[in-house]
């Protein structure tokens, strides 16, 4: 529809692994909603303090913490009345309506219970230029570290290998967003 609200940034969830699944692709209108099966990475046993955390990421960086971090919804074990093994099926949903604010929803097939909560953070309608800018200077920072590393190692093929990878997929991307905030063409 007409003056429905575009993302700025892609959303999704962050994997056990730490990277980041996107759902919700950059420029989707809103209000958007995915649903989407994983099986749990660990078990929560009844009125344990275990805890399963679903992370709630916007950004289009392959690792989750690169990105900007929403909400994260919290199952402990003070929230099941049967233990809920590892691997279990559960099914998430992320809504996010026009306002930009998300709502996550699990559903435990296994144990027939839905948690759900509203985000305390809305998403990002507009990158902030001053955020963008310190984001780029720490991973300038970060790749100099890993170069003197290298360096000090004498590995010439890795230290190819790192200014490859990280050009291509984090400072070429992170100059482009520091551009659009500042009004220039992404």
């Amino acid at each position: 529809a007409i003056g429905d609200p575009p993302l700025t940034r892609s959303v999704g969830l962050e994997l056990a692994d730490g990277s980041f699944s996107r759902h919700l692709q950059r420029g989707k209108t809103l209000p958007a909603s995915f649903l989407i099966k994983y099986r749990t990475a660990k078990s929560l046993t009844p009125g344990s303090s275990e805890v399963l955390k679903i992370k709630l990421y916007e950004g289009e960086f392959p690792v989750a913490k690169h990105n900007r971090h929403i909400d994260t919804l919290e199952i402990s074990g003070r929230d099941v009345d049967k233990a809920l093994p590892e691997g279990s099926e559960i099914d998430v949903t992320v809504a996010i309506d026009q306002s930009r604010v998300p709502t996550i929803k699990v559903f435990l097939s296994r144990l027939d219970k839905q948690i759900r909560k509203p985000a305390q953070t809305k998403i990002s309608d507009d990158p902030d230029p001053a955020t963008l800018d310190s984001e780029f200077r720490r991973e300038q920072e970060r790749i100099a570290q890993i170069r003197t590393l290298c360096e000090d190692y004498g590995d010439r093929k890795l230290i190819e290998a790192i200014e490859v990878g990280c050009k291509e997929q984090l400072v070429d991307e992170i100059a482009r967003e520091i551009a659009a905030a500042q009004g220039g063409d992404p």
